[in-house]
């Protein structure tokens, strides 16, 4: 089950990257194409920033940065980009947990996956995990993901588990404006 989350995240990324729709240079555009021109907003290289509560073993909090592309045009909705975070468990004392990651992310009208790379860092101690993420996402801006964190080293950080659940916000005016915004008639 791990090996087919695993791959199901890497194909829908290799999807949502790998594509580029480009349209046929015409002298002559017709009304349906002007439609389609002035409502189309998907803009590229944003950065935006995610906020997110991630329940696992113990209760962290989540901050990153998207970089990519974000908003709606005729057939796509929602955001896809390379992630940068930072997850902290934010207890005092010995058992203070930050984890730095980096990944990627593809999430739309329903659907987000996610892939990080995860070094979970408490005192000298340092567990890398591989964290595949799959979940329920609305118009790309709220997500609700589960994910599996496998070890890649052999530390086993104690309150760190291996399945996880996410709430987390994208924050994207981008995305805001091409939902909510005032369409001319």
């Amino acid at each position: 089950m791990k090996k087919l989350l695993l791959a199901f995240v890497i194909l829908s990324a290799c999807t949502v990257f790998g594509q580029e729709i480009e349209k046929p240079n015409t002298t002559t555009v017709d009304s349906t194409e002007m439609y389609q021109r002035k409502n189309n907003s998907i803009s590229k290289n944003r950065i935006i920033p995610s906020l997110g509560y991630i329940l696992q073993q113990d209760n962290y909090i989540d901050a990153n940065v998207l970089y990519g592309v974000a908003g709606c045009d005729n057939i796509f909705c929602g955001m896809a980009g390379f992630r940068l975070g930072l997850e902290t468990n934010l207890d005092k004392g010995d058992e203070l947990v930050i984890a730095p990651k980096l990944g990627i992310e593809a999430s739309n009208w329903i659907f987000v996956t996610r892939l990080s790379l995860v070094d979970y860092i408490k005192g000298s101690q340092s567990e890398l995990r591989i964290l595949p993420e799959v979940g329920l996402s609305f118009l790309g801006l709220i997500n609700a993901t589960y994910g599996y964190g496998a070890r890649l080293t052999a530390t086993n950080i104690d309150n760190i588990g291996s399945h996880r659940f996410e709430v987390s916000m994208n924050v994207s005016f981008e995305m805001l404006g091409a939902l909510f915004g005032s369409r001319k008639k």
